[in-house]
């Protein structure tokens, strides 16, 4: 067996390595177009940032509506129960006191049985008119409060080399693996061809 035949594995794990290094630099690098003969180079999260951005607002809108968990959460009818002892006492306020300092003349011609029968009645329509109040408030607010927007800007206005070094270093020891990932594949690969040699 010719020992130089020993090198093919490590040629082709070094090379496997190199790989997948170029191709997570390409992600990163270069920042701006290098013209090569006509063939242009440009890092990918470069290139693409504008797609990216658009795919994480639309992406996070949908998962991440603000306005339909709050309104979710506000006509769960446990919500509405733990406010009517608020409510009623709101209510009874201004049927014993404030409706009677604006007009005086009410508090004599109603007594307390009209009171509890007025309060039963309001109660009653705040039941039935908070859900669709709360859901034109919602829908009023999702038209000025558009999340994937606000994601847009955001991320538009961040400094992307900064934002992109920070994606580097988090991810650093999965760059690492998936290198090393490809240098065993190389390695393999080399061990194969060096045996098909070996036996030519």
């Amino acid at each position: 067996m010719n020992y130089w035949l020993f090198f093919i594995p490590l040629f082709a794990a070094f090379a496997g390595w190199c790989s997948v290094w170029v191709i997570i630099q390409s992600f990163f690098y270069p920042k701006k177009v290098i013209n090569i003969f006509g063939l242009k180079l440009y890092g990918i999260l470069y290139k693409y940032k504008n797609s990216i951005i658009d795919g994480i607002a639309v992406y996070a809108a949908k998962q991440f509506s603000f306005t339909n968990l709050l309104e979710e959460k506000i006509n769960n009818p446990k919500t509405l129960e733990g406010l009517m002892p608020l409510i009623e006492d709101h209510i009874d306020d201004f049927l014993r006191k404030k409706l009677a300092e604006q007009i005086p003349m009410i508090s004599m011609l109603i007594g307390e049985k009209t009171i509890i029968q007025l309060k039963s009645i309001f109660i009653k329509e705040l039941k039935d008119l908070f859900p669709s109040i709360i859901k034109n408030y919602m829908n009023n607010l999702s038209n000025d409060f558009n999340i994937e927007k606000l994601i847009k800007d955001k991320l538009n206005n961040t400094d992307t080399n900064a934002l992109i070094h920070s994606i580097k270093q988090k991810l650093s020891k999965q760059f690492i693996y998936i290198q090393l990932t490809g240098f065993i594949i190389g390695l393999v690969i080399g061990i194969i061809e060096m045996f098909l040699f070996n036996n030519i």
